[in-house]
């Protein structure tokens, strides 16, 4: 069953057209990440969908009720949405303990006293502060804030939880460590999820369907693995994961193989859409797709070595093939001026 369903929804800000038909149905239980440059629309869905801004057009329905139809003239509140709202800044009471936040929400709708610690003690728990009950959030870390905002949207138990970049705020280390237990705390909760975020890795690490956004539109909507792997257009192959992409022609096809001619080498690829023999066509390799090969093999092409920086886990290196700098990782220091590259047909994608 699906919690939510967007249909033909748009909306107009400025006479600028911020979504423009959009639809998009999200499952019970699934985490959805918004994804997409700035200005594509992101915020301003999620906004619409809270009722924190009124759309012009379509449909809205969570759990089977419509919150929003522009012909039938509805339009539910954010307080009759059912919803659990995650924003950017943790929004704390400082003067409260953690439980007195957790606590505010069922306070709000009057829930008896009894059945509001019960509630808060085991929300807490679910998410790890049950030791921090009576702290202040003063006193807590970011991380820890940020949990306890997760306690309060979720204690009230609703059909559908917002976040509003969530972890944001939190230092590089600690947000790496919080995808994982944002993740796995929705999954345990059985809430149905949606959150916006500008960080890819993000999206990746916690969605189980990631939706691009590109100018009010959906782009594409599909599980992490798809997106990054099989894109749908130069667009989001582009968006996602900083690729090399390179001018070529095609040269022939057989089914969904592609032989492109680029820099004056013939490499066989994937088409991602029928390509016209002899006309333009981009070819696209992701840098961990890109590695070293031996003279004379199979998709191979000679490159010029120009740069090489020290990552940690791998190294960097930059190589020059035409007018064209591509780079990828290695575990190991490159040296020498040419290089032999080598991409994996199955791995270079050929956009019409």
């Amino acid at each position: 069953m699906s919690t939510l369903a967007i249909e033909n929804l748009g909306k107009i800000l400025g006479g600028n057209t911020i979504l423009d038909g959009l639809n998009l149905t999200v499952e019970t239980g699934e985490i959805v990440a918004l994804l997409g440059p700035s200005g594509s629309g992101k915020t301003t869905l999620l906004r619409c969908i809270s009722g924190l801004e009124s759309p012009d057009a379509g449909r809205i329905s969570i759990d089977g009720r419509p919150v929003y139809d522009a012909a039938a003239r509805v339009n539910v509140p954010p307080e009759g949405r059912q919803l659990g709202l995650v924003f950017q800044s943790y929004a704390l009471w400082p003067h409260k303990t953690v439980s007195q936040n957790v606590a505010f929400g069922l306070e709000q709708r009057r829930v008896p006293r009894s059945d509001i610690a019960v509630r808060v003690a085991k929300v807490l728990d679910e998410i790890g502060l049950g030791a921090l009950g009576e702290r202040y959030p003063g006193q807590l870390s970011g991380g820890q804030q940020q949990r306890v905002s997760l306690a309060r949207a979720f204690v009230t138990e609703p059909v559908l939880l917002l976040l509003d970049e969530p972890l944001s705020n939190l230092d590089a280390k600690l947000r790496e460590h919080a995808r994982a237990w944002l993740r796995e705390a929705l999954k345990a909760s059985g809430k149905t999820a949606i959150f916006v975020t500008h960080d890819q890795s993000e999206a990746m690490a916690i969605a189980d369907r990631v939706a691009i956004l590109r100018g009010g539109k959906l782009a594409q909507y599909a599980p992490p693995e798809t997106v990054y792997d099989h894109p749908n257009s130069l667009f989001v192959a582009d968006f996602i994961g900083n690729p090399n992409i390179m001018d070529a022609a095609a040269v022939s096809t057989e089914g969904k193989r592609v032989r492109v001619s680029v820099n004056g080498a013939t490499l066989e690829g994937m088409g991602v859409h029928d390509a016209e023999l002899g006309g333009k066509v981009r070819a696209v390799i992701r840098q961990e797709h890109l590695e070293l090969g031996q003279p004379g093999g199979e998709n191979t092409f000679p490159a010029r070595h120009v740069n090489s920086i020290f990552l940690g886990p791998v190294w960097e290196h930059w190589v020059e093939v035409g007018s064209d700098r591509l780079r990828f990782h290695s575990p190991q220091k490159v040296t020498g001026e040419m290089l032999t590259m080598h991409v994996p047909v199955e791995k270079l994608l050929v956009f019409h």
